[in-house]
C-alpha cells in the first residue's frame, strides 16, 4: 500500500467511525474502529487480501547422494486467480456523497452542533421517513458546506433573537454583515417514494373526476411537536383525497413524522387561479412574512434573509417543471413585496439556487433590487461563484 493510499485510507475509517459512533436512536449500533476499518478496506481496495510477506529461505540440508533421476508427472497448469470484486459503489455508503461534506463541515463545528443532523441520516425502520429526514437533511448539510467552503458560513442554526429563535438554517456574511438563510430541497427534487405515492393517488382522483390532474409537493420544514406514525400520516391524506367529490381549491396540508408539506393539485396545464403557480402563492407570501418576523428580533438591528433552495443529486429523474415553481411563486412575491407584512419587502433577498444534479454545482443568485441589502448582490454572486438572474 502507497503512503499516498493509507493516508486516504486512515482518513475515511476516521471520518466513517467518528460519524457513525455518535449518539444514535435506541437500538443503532455503533461502528467501531476495527469495522469501521474492513469497511473502508473493502471499499478503496476491494476485498482481495493483502499479499503477505515472502518466507524467509531456510538453512539448507547436508548434502546426500541424489537418488537416480525419475519422471516428473506433467504439470498442470495453474487456474486463474479469481478477480477481485469490483469497489463497492459510492451510492451503497451508508453517508453517500455528504461524507466529504460532513468531514469539511467536522473541522470547524463541534459534534453537539452537528450530532442532531447526523442522526437523522441513519437508517429508519420506516423507509418513507427515512428518505424525508435524508433528503431534508442532505439538502441543509450541502448548502452548509457550500457556504462554509466559500468563506460565508457564520454559524449554523438560527439568528440570536431577544424573544424566540428564528427557523433559519444558517447565517451567512462576512465581518458585521448577517444574513438569515431558509433551506430547503427544491420541489420536485429528492423524497421521491413520498411523490411517487402521492402523484398515484392524485391520478386515481382524476381518473375518478374525469380531469387531468397535475401535482407538486413542496417540504415546508419540520415541526417540533411530537410526530406521528409516517403510515398514518400519508395514509389519513390519501383517504382525505379518496373522499373528494372535487379537485381541492389550494394546497393541502402533510405530515410525515416531523416534517410539514404541502401538496399543489391542478389541471394540467391550467392557468389563472387555478394553476399552481396561484395556489402555492398564499403560503408562500405566509413563509416570507414568517421569516420576516423571525428576522426583526435579531439582536441588534433587522437582519435580510435569503431563500435557499437546493436542488439534490439525483438518485432518481427529478421533476423539472417544479423546480421552476419555485421561481416562478417568487417573482409573483417579489412583484407585489410592497404589500407583505413585517417588513418582507425590504428584508427578504431573494433566492439561492444550488443545483447539484451534474458533476460540478451550478449556482443562481435571483435577487431583489428592492431589497435593503447589506452587501452588494453581485459581489454576494462572486463569493458564491453564481450566476446572477433578477426576480
Amino acid at each position: 500500500m502507497t503512503t499516498e493510499l493509507g493516508g486516504e485510507l486512515l482518513e475515511r475509517i476516521r471520518l466513517r467511525a467518528y460519524y457513525l459512533s455518535l449518539e444514535r436512536p435506541a437500538g443503532s449500533d455503533k461502528l467501531n474502529w476495527l469495522e469501521a476499518e474492513a469497511l473502508e478496506r473493502a471499499a478503496l481496495l476491494g476485498t482481495a487480501p493483502e499479499p503477505e510477506p515472502e518466507p524467509q529461505p531456510e538453512p539448507e540440508p547436508p548434502v546426500e547422494p541424489e537418488p537416480e533421476p525419475q519422471a516428473e508427472p506433467p504439470v498442470e497448469p495453474a487456474s486463474a486467480e479469481p478477480a477481485a470484486p469490483e469497489p463497492e459503489p459510492e451510492s451503497s455508503n451508508p453517508l453517500r456523497y455528504l461524507e466529504a461534506p460532513l468531514g469539511r463541515l467536522s473541522k470547524r463545528f463541534k459534534p453537539a452542533e452537528l450530532a442532531s443532523l447526523v442522526v437523522d441520516l441513519t437508517p429508519n425502520e420506516e423507509p418513507l421517513l427515512g428518505e424525508v429526514l435524508w433528503d431534508a437533511t442532505a439538502a441543509e448539510l450541502l448548502a452548509f458546506d457550500h457556504l462554509n467552503t466559500k468563506g460565508l458560513l457564520q454559524s449554523l442554526g438560527g439568528l440570536a433573537g431577544p424573544r424566540a429563535p428564528s427557523l433559519f438554517q444558517a447565517c451567512l456574511g462576512q465581518k458585521k454583515v448577517v444574513v438569515g438563510v431558509d433551506i430547503k430541497p427544491a420541489i420536485g427534487s429528492g423524497f421521491s417514494l413520498l411523490r411517487t405515492q402521492i402523484a398515484e393517488a392524485v391520478q386515481q382522483l382524476g381518473q375518478r373526476l374525469g380531469q387531468e390532474l397535475e401535482c407538486a409537493t413542496i417540504y415546508r420544514g419540520r415541526v417540533a411537536a411530537p410526530a406521528q406514525p409516517p403510515k398514518e400520516g400519508l395514509a389519513s391524506f390519501v383517504a382525505a383525497l379518496e373522499s373528494l367529490a372535487s379537485r381541492p381549491a389550494g394546497a393541502l396540508s402533510l405530515r410525515i413524522g416531523p416534517a410539514q408539506f404541502e401538496v399543489l393539485i391542478a389541471e394540467r396545464g391550467a392557468e389563472g387561479p387555478a394553476s399552481s403557480v396561484s395556489q402555492s402563492l398564499p403560503a408562500f407570501k405566509k413563509q416570507l412574512e414568517a421569516r420576516s418576523k423571525e428576522a426583526e428580533r435579531a439582536a441588534d438591528s433587522p437582519a435580510a434573509f435569503l431563500l435557499a433552495n437546493v436542488i439534490l443529486p439525483a438518485d432518481h429523474e427529478t421533476d423539472e417543471p417544479a423546480t421552476r415553481l419555485l421561481e416562478a411563486a417568487a417573482r409573483r412575491a417579489s412583484a407585489g413585496a410592497a404589500h407583505l407584512a413585517n417588513s418582507a419587502g425590504a428584508l427578504w433577498l431573494g433566492l439561492l439556487q444550488l443545483d447539484l444534479r451534474g458533476p460540478e454545482m451550478r449556482n443562481t443568485l435571483l435577487v431583489r433590487p428592492a431589497a435593503n441589502w447589506p452587501m452588494p448582490s453581485r459581489e454576494l454572486a462572486t463569493l458564491l461563484e453564481a450566476s446572477i438572474s433578477v426576480l
